[in-house]
């Protein structure tokens, strides 16, 4: 994670990771949560999602914990990159808890999006 100071906002880059077990799913929500921790209040986050694979059998954890996470740290989030299945869970989860999906292809159309939102 990096925090862009100019900006105001975390920019997480998740790792290639697959996530097959509900213990997978805690242990990556865990090294979210240290380090979003660092930076002690709720920020505006952009998250690469990179080569992150969720598999069937474990996506209500990982949808539980991306809500928790993003309860905890985040004022707005915006999303980019991802595989499509990735992608689809997260405009998904959205529509069901009544929250902005900001799924973008790219990170220069995330930010820019947080930033057109923030004039709002």
């Amino acid at each position: 994670m990096t925090y862009d100071a100019e900006h105001a906002f975390a920019h997480v880059q998740y790792k290639p990771l697959v996530l097959e077990s509900v213990a997978d799913v805690r242990a990556f929500a865990t090294e979210i949560d240290r380090e979003l921790a660092k930076l002690g209040k709720k920020v505006d986050i952009i998250v690469d999602l990179g080569d992150l694979v969720v598999r069937p059998a474990v996506v209500r954890a990982y949808d539980d914990e991306r809500q928790k996470l993003f309860a905890a740290y985040a004022l707005r989030a915006y999303r980019y990159h991802g595989s499509g299945l990735v992608r689809t869970r997260i405009l998904t989860s959205s529509t069901l808890h009544g929250q902005a999906a900001n799924v973008f292809a790219t990170f220069e159309d995330a930010r820019a999006a947080l930033l057109q939102d923030r004039k709002r």
